[in-house]
């Protein structure tokens, strides 16, 4: 029995694909230092830009599990 898509399913499916897929090309091959760097002024590093990515899936996580878990306000 095939089981019938969901459109949102598939969206979030090829949302976190894309981003996995485009972060990955973009950090493969990067020397260590690379998390460091700094493009000057007030920029945030390649590490501090990764962990705000993290912290904004988990905060989506807990919208969608139906509970508010962070210090983002939902609408």
């Amino acid at each position: 029995m095939n089981a019938i898509p969901d459109p949102a399913r598939e969206l979030l499916r090829h949302t976190l694909a894309t981003v996995a897929y485009r972060g990955g090309k973009a950090l493969r091959g990067a020397p260590d230092s690379f998390a460091e760097s700094a493009a000057g002024g007030a920029a945030r590093t390649p590490a501090k830009i990764l962990a705000h990515i993290g912290d904004l899936f988990d905060w989506a996580l807990s919208i969608a599990q139906g509970f508010f878990r962070g210090r983002w306000r939902t609408p």
